[in-house]
């Protein structure tokens, strides 16, 4: 499906699951080398910025949270910026994470900005990463609740909420990979196309995002950290349990074998046959079990 509009004498186009004929449509009207056209069928698995003869190809991957399943899940923009025109391409629902209408509309309406293709381009790339930042502050505030259930004796369920979010910061991160080199390459080739303007706003973009990777990073440390001490006090509390157990098998051990021993079908077995036999090898199995106990407190062992 394409959408096209036409303001101050800038074009934007944008595709959404491009076919064939879509592609062939624009390659025709913009003129864009075979390569593009070629690479625009289909998802990209390596984002990257490459410079061509009359226009810039970009690849960008970004997060994108599926409510239903509170994953994040990878979703590729690819913009070709020529000098008065620019064209987006997505491959699935992009208004779930960009709403490039919009976008046009407000740098269309402005009467104090004129929009121009590097200013679209800013806006769309500035627009996703607010809405990172706040998918990032979500993760944020579920660390508070991380500490409470950990410290709470939640360990066994922690386990899967903890390796749940791991996944989604690690999928953040692999996102955001090629952002840094992509920003400086989009802002050199910017800086003679579109004028200094452009390149203050690319500079100001890039800082948006080291200051999300920062968040990143700490966000990714902030959970492993939490991870290895919910695992020591689960290993904790395993290794307690263990220890109850085998104690429990050591005292349990001398005294099955007593009752073996007296039941056993032999003729001259002591105690048995003697008046209160029953009641005197109750009494000698609690004595066992009594000096088992004290021997474990001596050895500290309980």
């Amino acid at each position: 499906m394409i959408i096209r509009n036409t303001t101050y004498k800038i074009t934007w186009v944008n595709i959404v699951n491009p076919t064939e004929e879509d592609i062939n449509q624009i390659s025709e009207e913009f003129l864009l080398p075979r390569e593009i056209s070629h690479d625009i069928v289909t998802p990209t698995l390596k984002p990257g910025a490459k410079v061509y003869e009359n226009a810039m190809y970009i690849v960008q991957h970004f997060p994108n949270i599926l409510k239903e399943k509170n994953k994040v899940r990878r979703q590729e923009v690819d913009f070709i910026l020529g000098d008065h025109w620019i064209i987006s391409i997505s491959y699935s629902d992009i208004n779930s994470i960009l709403d490039l209408n919009k976008i046009y509309q407000l740098l269309s309406s402005d009467g104090h900005h004129t929009i121009t293709v590097g200013g679209f381009y800013v806006e769309a790339i500035k627009t996703i990463y607010k809405k990172s930042e706040s998918k990032l502050d979500d993760l944020d505030v579920s660390l508070d609740t991380v500490e409470k259930n950990i410290y709470n004796g939640h360990e066994r369920k922690m386990v899967t909420i903890l390796s749940q979010k791991m996944r989604d910061i690690i999928n953040f991160e692999h996102t955001f990979t090629m952002h840094d080199t992509i920003l400086l390459d989009v802002a050199s080739y910017g800086k003679t196309v579109y004028g200094p303007t452009f390149v203050r706003n690319m500079n100001n973009l890039h800082t948006s995002y080291l200051e999300i990777m920062s968040r990143v990073r700490f966000l990714k440390d902030a959970f492993r950290e939490f991870q290895n001490t919910n695992d020591s006090l689960l290993n904790h509390k395993t290794a307690d349990a263990m220890k109850t157990l085998t104690m429990m098998s050591f005292v349990i051990f001398p005294l099955s074998l007593v009752a073996s021993i007296f039941g056993m079908n032999a003729k001259n077995i002591p105690i048995i046959g003697y008046e209160h036999d029953f009641e005197i090898i109750i009494v000698l199995m609690l004595l066992m079990s009594v000096g088992f106990f004290v021997f474990f407190k001596y050895k500290k062992w309980l």
